[in-house]
């Protein structure tokens, strides 16, 4: 049974599906039909605290240079944590956009991979690599699509420094000083991100 109350078109619960709407006008004799559909909230992006990780080997204590953290940032329809208290956000890996279908669920195992699904209205995921290479995650409700706002390429890394040199107070190569002037070591690296 569909009410209208001041002008809003109320429909009680149904489950999930897809329902079709028809609205007559009496006076102008116009049928308007249109569908919707009933679901559940879906992540529509995500995003992420950085692209590029080092590689975490065994045996080595895990810093901030190993870990990405990747947050849900939007649903399709506003989150509502009572309304969507059986939202199961759920994140994936696979290597290429085209292998989407042959993804792997990752699951909260507290170490290298932690995921909060809620709690304090966060959904995230907070992992690491023991490999070097590169790899989409993504956020999902249902099924992932590939879609670019749900997934982030994430590229893990053997750190390295990639320039370094002496510089004076302004930033300026030198590469000789004087007595008692203060040096400076400019250094540029990647995968050391945080420390």
């Amino acid at each position: 049974m569909y009410t209208v109350l001041n002008g809003t078109l109320h429909i009680p619960p149904m489950g999930v599906g897809t329902v079709a709407i028809e609205a007559f006008n009496p006076k102008t004799q116009e049928r308007l039909t249109g569908r919707y559909t009933i679901g559940h909230n879906q992540v529509s992006a995500i995003s992420t605290s950085k692209d590029t990780i080092s590689v975490l080997y065994r045996g080595e204590t895990k810093s901030q240079r190993h870990q990405v953290k990747f947050t849900v940032t939007e649903f399709t329809m506003p989150y509502d944590a009572v309304k969507d208290a059986d939202l199961q956000v759920q994140w994936c890996i696979y290597s290429k956009k085209s292998d989407v279908k042959k993804h792997f669920v990752i699951t909260d195992d507290g170490n290298k991979h932690s995921i909060s699904n809620g709690a304090n209205g966060e959904f995230s995921y907070t992992g690491t690599s023991e490999k070097e290479g590169k790899w989409y995650v993504e956020a999902f409700a249902n099924n992932p699509t590939g879609s670019t706002d749900t997934s982030k390429l994430l590229t893990a890394i053997q750190p390295k420094i990639t320039k370094a040199y002496w510089a004076d107070s302004k930033g300026n190569r030198i590469n000789r000083s004087g007595f008692k002037h203060t040096v400076y070591m400019h250094i540029e690296t990647e995968g050391l991100s945080g420390e």
